[in-house]
């Protein structure tokens, strides 16, 4: 699996949740449970830690489950923990805290129970910061989503499972690996491709026209693998000419080499018109689009603000996939805008992705799905503000080159959201980042005292 593969890890936080119900995670639940876990027993974590251990992957779920929860952030830890029932409290002291309340056989008493004692919670956790405490109603939603988010994203993404009681024999990870890596050994070459009007005889010939595309078997199968969401490496020999350069992506290439010497928690590139059409640099909005993966977001246009949110979205989500896009349509009728930009992840396309023949541009729809618009803004005088709009993108395809999609305002009116971003003095771009955020956004103002534009 891939670290961004949001698909898995929407499967995964999904049966965790429902794992939740009842007495929470244990073996027998797992053994007992309606619920189909196979996507769960499947993870290379789980498989991992049930061939080392010599036991079943379904007794392997909750050493790794509690082992991995451990990692997590304090308030993704609290909540987790006790929602599932894992137990991590059982092996510390615990002052002020009872843990057969906290680990309860019913969930409803859990959840009262840790929003009863959400400080001393957070303070045995070691908490730097302590958010104000939720309801029971209010825990229910974004606070868990956020932290199953995460420990599910952790379990696909995160390390191969070690322990430091490994059986004799076994040797320990002790360097972090991605997991779910494929390498591929095969060969990249360029396919020389005539289209002709009729096949000639032998000493005829044809009016036709040529074209020249990375081919190969190998590089062919690593290309299909990674649009599938799998992290891919090619292992290829290629010369050192024009086609063999073609074939290693140097776009790609380049921009990944210079991004790799910038020591930066976010980067604002100026691709446009610095970059788009020098010579040496074809495609730079696709592989921007491929970049966007990396764990240090990247705005492009030279948008630092547009950088700082994608970096806020990512603290909301790590496993998100913020892009910069701009608001480029309005739809009274339909009550919907049309949002559209390059640089976007084709991780987040809905259908078909295409190159133009300049190679300038790649196109594609925008995956359905909710989504909210984020926007950190800096007044003439240098005070900080940030917009916040929630909505949906439509399964409606757009019909507009680049990555666009259909996007429906929740709250306030397509025409109304536009209008007070322009009479406001908002920059022409915003964040886009699946899911619904503006309750986080609404507490991150809050957190740095500064105006949050809900719209």
């Amino acid at each position: 699996m891939s670290p961004t593969d949001d698909t898995a890890i929407v499967a995964i936080r999904n049966i965790l949740t429902r794992l939740c119900k009842r007495s929470g995670l244990s073996p027998d639940r797992l053994a007992t449970t309606e619920i189909d876990i196979s996507p769960l027993l499947d993870l290379p974590v789980i498989r991992r830690h049930a061939a080392t251990h010599g036991t079943t992957r379904t007794a392997a779920v909750l050493p790794v489950v509690r082992d991995h929860a451990r990692r997590l952030p304090a308030t993704h830890r609290v909540i987790t923990d006790a929602e599932l029932s894992l137990g991590l409290l059982r092996e510390t002291e615990t002052a002020g805290i009872d843990p057969d309340d906290l680990y309860s056989q019913d969930l409803g008493d859990r959840r009262k129970y840790l929003s009863a004692h959400w400080s001393r919670l957070h303070e045995i956790a070691d908490a730097e910061a302590i958010p104000p405490a939720p309801t029971v109603r209010s825990l229910r939603a974004t606070p868990e989503r956020r932290a199953f988010t995460a420990l599910a994203a952790l379990l696909v993404t995160g390390n191969v499972y070690t322990d430091a009681r490994s059986p004799l024999g076994a040797t320990r990870h002790g360097a972090p690996g991605r997991i779910g890596t494929l390498t591929v050994v095969g060969d990249a070459v360029i396919d020389h491709i005539y289209r002709v009007d009729a096949i000639p005889d032998a000493r005829g010939f044809a009016r036709g026209r040529f074209s020249d595309n990375p081919g190969g078997k190998g590089l062919d199968r690593a290309v299909a693998a990674a649009r599938l969401g799998i992290d891919v490496r090619l292992i290829s020999a290629v010369g050192d000419d024009e086609a063999g350069r073609l074939a290693l992506g140097r776009t790609y290439a380049q921009l990944a080499a210079g991004l790799d010497r910038i020591e930066a928690d976010a980067i604002a590139i100026r691709d446009w018109p610095e970059i788009l059409y020098a010579e040496d640099f074809k495609g730079t909005w696709g592989a921007l689009g491929e970049l966007s993966d990396r764990a240090v977001p990247i705005a492009p246009e030279g948008d630092v603000m547009g950088a700082a949110t994608a970096l806020v979205a990512r603290a909301f989500d790590p496993a998100s996939l913020p892009f910069l896009t701009d608001i480029s349509g309005l739809d009274r009728a339909k009550n919907r805008l049309v949002l559209w930009h390059y640089g976007v992840s084709p991780r987040l396309a809905d259908g078909p992705r295409s190159l133009d023949p300049a190679l300038k541009q790649e196109t594609f729809p925008l995956k359905a799905g909710p989504m909210t618009l984020i926007r950190l803004s800096l007044r003439d005088d240098g005070t900080l503000r940030i917009f916040v709009c929630e909505g949906e993108i439509e399964a409606e395809k757009s019909r507009a080159n680049r990555a666009a999609g259909y996007f429906r305002p929740a709250d306030a009116g397509a025409e109304e959201l536009v209008r007070h971003f322009i009479d406001e003095g908002y920059e022409h771009h915003v964040t886009a980042v699946y899911g619904r955020w503006a309750d986080a956004v609404l507490h991150l103002g809050r957190q740095l005292g500064v105006q949050v534009d809900h719209v």
